[in-house]
């Protein structure tokens, strides 16, 4: 999975036609301090899937958004979402972009807060 992360980043470091400067320094700073923090904590079958998800909300919108990108991003995506599943045995939502570790955790909370005033 390790090399298909590193591809990851190369693709992303080429492709930033529609990303500012600013985009590309938060983007590299995220995936320094990422790698940094994956090698002093090790992946392990019960936070694979966190720190996976961490790494995916680095990249910027304008790169998620990239269309020439889409088929690498998405490629990639399905790829780490198998690697996760098999050292985790559990399925990984993954998606590129800020948020992708939240998002659907946010969702779930607002939907249960609604059916909750419901039925007050």
């Amino acid at each position: 999975m390790s090399l298909k992360l590193i591809t990851l980043a190369a693709f992303a470091a080429t492709a930033q036609a529609a990303c500012t400067a600013d985009d590309s320094k938060a983007m590299s700073e995220c995936i320094t301090k990422w790698t940094e923090e994956s090698t002093k904590t090790p992946a392990t079958k019960d936070n694979i899937c966190a720190k996976t998800q961490e790494m995916f909300a680095c990249y910027p919108a304008c790169y998620c958004d990239d269309a020439a990108m889409k088929e690498t991003i998405d490629t990639t995506i399905k790829s780490s979402a198998a690697a996760v599943k098999t050292v985790s045995g559990e399925d990984c939502a993954l998606k590129c972009g800020a948020g992708s570790a939240l998002a659907p955790g946010m969702a779930l909370t607002l939907a249960l807060m609604v059916a909750a005033r419901l039925y007050e």
